[in-house]
């Protein structure tokens, strides 16, 4: 058994939340319609007259507010105390919102134990970012064996409320057909479409990956770009490196070498495998960009580290190229630790 983690979950008010914590009232109106002019001191103002009236978002906003120091001087026990008293008065975000700073220590000492004990309420009172928190927790062993029918029931508990990362994570049980469910490529494509609409960055890199190859919807190698693009632009180091893949061979947008380069650069510094191959392989022969061979060296040198074979015998022909300055600064310049991530190769 592993040791407990709760996964860090934001606490939000979205159409997701139940009923009791829906945004919406003219109190926490005020709150929102002082935030978007910027006036962060009338929103705590508004927040504050809102919680003292008793309006439970406008409680959860100044907890918040007191947690990030917006309108106010940051004052993290003092959030802790607010998110305590939401959630003594029955709100979902708010025992989620208290059973992450226990987790996390924030503003109170850590206690693991009694932050699954809340977040666990807030699961069982229909918070959808705490019911997908305990589906991961189910899933990966957290503070308990590996569970997958569990995992699958929190997730589809969320999925229904419209969370996207519990949308995504059930999509990969429909498509391997896990935890009692039916194989469903057309299930599994369709929930993580959604998914990705809802803003799910590793969902949009699964869509990409569908559209390339044709699962579950018609093979389209432009739309294909499309989400590795939307994906890349939010940080996504899989979608960066085959999205640079797009541009070095032409699939689905104009062939760019230096746009590929920079991708795989990009990847490469997230620590993905097969994008500092490829990098290692642009900074070497100049594509996209200009050779440096010390440059390269250091590249091949983290990917076959890491056993990318091919990247292994390429490390070794650029060596043979650097004179014993190069390679002394090439040897300077190597990251201590080799990258875990892979690329997914078309």
């Amino acid at each position: 058994m592993k040791t407990p983690l709760l996964l860090a979950f934001a606490l939000c008010f979205s159409a997701a939340a139940p009923a009791q914590d829906k945004p919406g009232s003219e109190a926490f109106k005020k709150v929102t319609a002082a935030f978007s002019k910027g006036d962060k001191t009338a929103a705590f103002a508004a927040a504050k007259e809102g919680a003292d009236a008793g309006d439970m978002e406008c409680l959860l906003a100044l907890g918040q507010m007191h947690e990030q120091g917006a309108g106010t001087a940051a004052d993290p026990a003092k959030a802790v105390d607010i998110y305590k008293q939401a959630a003594d008065k029955g709100s979902p975000a708010g025992m989620a919102a208290y059973a992450l700073c226990l987790q996390e220590g924030k503003g109170v000492k850590a206690d693991a134990e009694k932050a699954a004990f809340f977040i666990r309420k807030a699961a069982e009172a229909g918070h959808a970012v705490a019911q997908r928190s305990l589906g991961h927790a189910a899933e990966r062993g957290y503070g308990q064996e590996v569970n997958l029918k569990s995992a699958r029931e929190w997730f589809e508990k969320a999925a229904a409320q419209g969370e996207p990362e519990a949308m995504w994570r059930l999509s990969t049980y429909y498509k391997t057909g896990r935890a009692g469910l039916t194989k469903d490529a057309v299930k599994a494509a369709e929930l993580c479409f959604e998914a990705a609409n809802r803003l799910s960055v590793p969902a949009m890199t699964e869509v990409a990956f569908n559209y390339r190859d044709g699962v579950g919807f018609k093979k389209d190698v432009v739309a294909a770009a499309g989400w590795f693009n939307f994906a890349a632009e939010r940080g996504d180091a899989v979608a960066q490196y085959n999205l640079g893949l797009c541009y070095e061979t032409g699939a689905g947008v104009v062939v760019d070498q230096a746009a590929a380069a920079a991708l795989f650069g990009r990847a490469a510094r997230q620590g993905d495998v097969d994008a500092a191959y490829r990098y290692g392989l642009c900074l070497r022969d100049g594509v996209g960009l200009k050779a440096d061979r010390v440059a390269a060296f250091v590249a091949l040198s983290v990917a076959a580290k890491a056993g990318h074979a091919e990247a292994g015998k390429a490390v070794e022909g650029v060596k043979k190229s650097l004179t014993p300055e190069e390679l002394k600064d090439a040897e300077k310049r190597q990251a201590p630790a080799a990258p875990a991530a892979k690329g997914k190769n078309p």
